[in-house]
């Protein structure tokens, strides 16, 4: 392994900044609506909102497209460079945009647009990731070092929710909400350059060397692996699915009538959650190399499945920010048991040749699915009048991605 200490920090460094930025939308969601989304609908302007958080999701399978066939084609380290490049200007932009009330309805659309973007890149981020590390890992360590990678998402979801919690408490200015946009724009151009130090893969070497590249490495994989891409996609979008609802819609989202949360406190509430399922990321990457990835997911989209409902209960009653911590981190932690193995099971599913095509299209397309997860919750609750009411969907988007699982063929790399 060529620079191991280097190839880790440039590739997590970026997977680190798509997911600040991210995350750090997710969690001001509810203080953004009114900002460039207004309406006489509080629901509405919410709906809106969310729907610009899930735009990136949906955006990600044609991101996954696009930089997998660059990352197969012309190589791991130049797609991920480009990836991290692009994903810096929609941040800039989203800090500096001007609200609807200076431009009115240029203002959502422009915000759509730099989520749009940001979707594209993130698309080509997080399975090159994967791909990148998985291929500089020894077999066995890989569970322990591709858990790294969800870990790093994490990493970077608990400082931009950190980062925007400290610039909204009160006394800071207004406009405080842009600068933690603008912080990621500048940590965008520190990722590109640790970027530009990566070694690439030897598996990439191998293949530039052979000539056993494919022209088109997606049209391949779609002809020979339709299984496996659909397990993939239903394991990722249960991954995304418990992210989403647990950080994202239980806190910001969830009524909770005992407790009076300030958009400080959310923010505080989401990163203490995204800390929980880090520091377990590790210990579930070292259990996955000792009892398997497949067994490691079952057990954990079980365990979630269950507790799912009693779980909402005790976090819509709770009456003290303790209490509903305890709720919260208990479904993330178990969250991570699922999310953590995804990596290092999915890359062994592809070829070389293929890996980074089949790793984008498959796993963006059930981000997707899992992304809409806090908009259908809110729908759910909204008709149903229940806050408990979307734990069934957790439930159920839990059992579907098992489903998944005995889909994919083997553990082992493909050749």
């Amino acid at each position: 392994m060529k620079h191991p200490i280097r190839n880790f920090a440039g590739a997590l460094s970026g997977n680190f900044l798509e997911y600040y930025d991210v995350t750090l939308y997710g969690v001001l969601a509810s203080f953004l609506a009114p900002v460039f989304f207004p309406t006489q609908s509080e629901f509405v302007s919410t709906l809106l909102t969310l729907g610009a958080f899930s735009i990136t999701y949906l955006a990600r399978p044609f991101g996954g497209m696009v930089f997998g066939f660059l990352g197969d084609r012309f190589g791991r380290k130049m797609a991920l460079t480009l990836a991290v490049l692009l994903v810096t200007v929609p941040t800039f932009a989203i800090g500096l945009m001007p609200s609807y009330a200076q431009i009115g309805v240029l203002a959502p659309i422009l915000v759509l647009t730099c989520r749009f973007l940001q979707g594209l890149c993130t698309g080509g981020e997080y399975p090159g990731v994967a791909v990148f590390i998985s291929e500089h890992s020894a077999p066995s360590k890989r569970g322990f070092l591709c858990a790294l990678v969800p870990a790093s998402s994490l990493l970077g979801g608990f400082t931009g929710a950190l980062v925007g919690a400290y610039f909204m408490q009160e006394g800071m200015p207004g406009r405080g909400w842009r600068v933690p946009f603008i912080v990621g724009g500048v940590l965008g151009l520190v990722a590109f350059t640790l970027r530009q130090q990566l070694s690439e893969t030897k598996d990439f070497e191998e293949l530039q060397a052979t000539q056993s590249l494919y022209k088109y490495p997606l049209l391949e994989t779609l002809k020979t692996q339709k299984r496996v891409i659909l397990g993939s996609a239903l394991i990722a979008a249960g991954a995304v699915a418990h992210y989403c609802m647990i950080i994202v819609w239980m806190v910001n989202f969830m009524p909770h009538p005992h407790i009076t949360l300030t958009i400080s406190e959310k923010l505080l509430l989401s990163s203490s959650l995204m800390a929980a399922i880090f520091m377990s990321m590790p210990l579930a990457g070292l259990l996955t190399d000792h009892f398997g990835p497949r067994r490691l997911m079952v057990w954990s989209a079980i365990a979630l499945a269950l507790i799912s409902y009693p779980f909402f209960i005790l976090a819509s009653t709770a009456e003290s920010i303790l209490t509903l911590f305890f709720a919260l981190a208990t479904l993330a932690a178990i969250s991570a048991g699922f999310a953590a193995p995804t990596v290092s099971f999915l890359t062994a599913q592809f070829p070389p040749r293929n890996r980074y095509s089949a790793m984008g299209f498959s796993v963006p397309l059930g981000e997707a699915l899992g992304g809409a997860t806090p908009p259908i919750a809110s729908l759910i609750f909204q008709f149903s009048g229940s806050p408990l009411s979307p734990a069934l969907y957790l439930c159920l988007i839990s059992l579907i991605a098992i489903l998944g699982i005995p889909l994919m063929k083997q553990d082992k790399v493909p050749t």
